[in-house]
């Protein structure tokens, strides 16, 4: 796992997310090597088949402390590039939702829903893991290729779910 400096976060905010709050990318070791891995809010890099729970250890200033003089966590020092893994979609679409009715045992999820084109009126949130998320401006607004959700759909998970 790897923290990244913010030249290593450069190029991933510049790129759209793999799924809300992280990217998949590719990174190019000094030896040559490369690694495939997720980077979260682009500041955490979890390369493949690394366990999991060191991204919630992360976040707490003394368990990062012994993450480091453990060696299960790096400062990025060894990568040379670093490159956000495409993603298939190419336009700013929106999935439209099923509703319950519609939904049966053989769906297979957002994945194969209609896509629509964004309405310049609709307004979206961002449901996010980190406090200090780096797709949002000082402004409040999200930087392009954010997944974010409509602000309909969030008033009604409140209602729901009861926020």
């Amino acid at each position: 796992m790897e923290l990244l400096n913010e030249d290593r976060q450069r190029e991933p905010l510049a790129q759209p997310e793999s799924g809300m709050g992280y990217q998949t990318v590719e990174v190019v070791l000094r030896d040559g090597k490369s690694r495939r891995g997720t980077a979260f809010n682009t500041e955490y890099l979890l390369y493949s088949r690394e366990p999991v729970d060191r991204l919630q250890r992360i976040t707490e200033p003394s368990r990062r402390l012994l993450m480091l003089e453990h060696n299960e966590l790096g400062l990025g020092e060894q990568i040379v590039e670093l490159k956000v893994v495409p993603s298939e979609a190419t336009a700013p679409s929106r999935v439209r939702e099923s509703s319950e009715e519609q939904t049966t045992s053989s769906s297979s999820g957002a994945n194969e829903a209609p896509e629509e084109q964004l309405k310049e009126e609709e307004q979206f949130k961002r449901f996010s893991a980190f406090a200090n998320d780096r797709r949002v401006t000082a402004t409040g607004a999200l930087l392009p290729g954010t997944y974010a959700t409509t602000a309909e759909t969030r008033s009604r998970l409140r209602r729901d779910v009861r926020l």
